[in-house]
């Protein structure tokens, strides 16, 4: 490197160590590391800030291939080509994904994306939900494909038989609140929280933020008569982890 170059490296560093130093505990307590070693940090942030970033985001970028991989072989299919402006926004969210059980639903999503699966919304959709909010909505989701796999689809053989017109299944069609009642207990265990519809003891308002987020983002009706809509139907079971 020539001595300009050497000099215009020094004096970005240089700018770039001044412009941290006010940062220095808030970026040791982001990075994960004592504050007591921010000064430390700050000098390797000099010369690597973004590498230990970039480090993290190919690690996890990595898993994410991984487990879409896995998942195109569970399925038995194989990746096509992804238009552009789904794939950067799926490889973006899901490489910045920490969460192992939330990137598992990126992975799903991608595979089915890749293998030809189009639902309107669902990477932003998906990037606004917390694990609590999916943790939810997969119990929504069980009980209303239970009845989709049961109960109607012996409604649609019959109407088959009978050579009878059967519209396609409607998810919001069934009230979610008995269900979620009756699963109290599950609820509580899996989401430290009490679905309670007259008191809140202890920090259950917390799960009727979950509530309220999702119903925002239009995958449930509403918090009186909780159904799940279409659209949030269709963006659960895209985000189904393959067996």
């Amino acid at each position: 490197m020539s001595d300009d170059a050497e000099l215009v490296k020094a004096g970005v560093e240089g700018a770039t160590a001044a412009a941290l130093a006010p940062f220095t505990d808030l970026i040791s307590r982001l990075f994960g590391r004592a504050a007591d070693e921010g000064g430390a940090i700050l000098g390797e942030m000099v010369h690597d800030f973004g590498n230990e970033l970039r480090e993290r985001m190919r690690a996890r970028r990595v898993r994410l291939f991984g487990r879409t991989q896995e998942f195109l072989t569970i399925e038995a299919a194989k990746a096509k080509q992804v238009e552009l402006k789904l794939l950067i926004p799926l490889l973006e969210n899901g490489s910045l994904e920490e969460d192992d059980g939330l990137q598992d639903r990126w992975a799903a999503l991608l595979a089915r994306t890749s293998m030809g699966l189009r639902i309107p919304g669902a990477v932003e959709i998906l990037k606004q939900l917390t694990s609590d909010d999916v943790e939810l909505l997969q119990l929504c989701y069980d009980f209303v494909h239970n009845i989709e796999t049961t109960t109607w689809s012996k409604e649609v053989e019959q109407a088959s038989a009978r050579q009878q017109y059967s519209p396609p299944f409607d998810p919001s069609k069934y009230d979610l609140g008995t269900a979620l009642e009756q699963r109290k207990d599950q609820i509580a265990k899996r989401l430290n929280h009490v679905w309670l519809h007259t008191s809140r003891h202890g920090q259950p308002g917390e799960f009727y933020v979950y509530l309220d987020n999702v119903i925002r983002l239009g995958l449930l009706s509403s918090s009186e008569e909780p159904r799940l809509t279409r659209i949030g139907y269709r963006v659960i079971s895209a985000c189904q982890i393959p067996r």
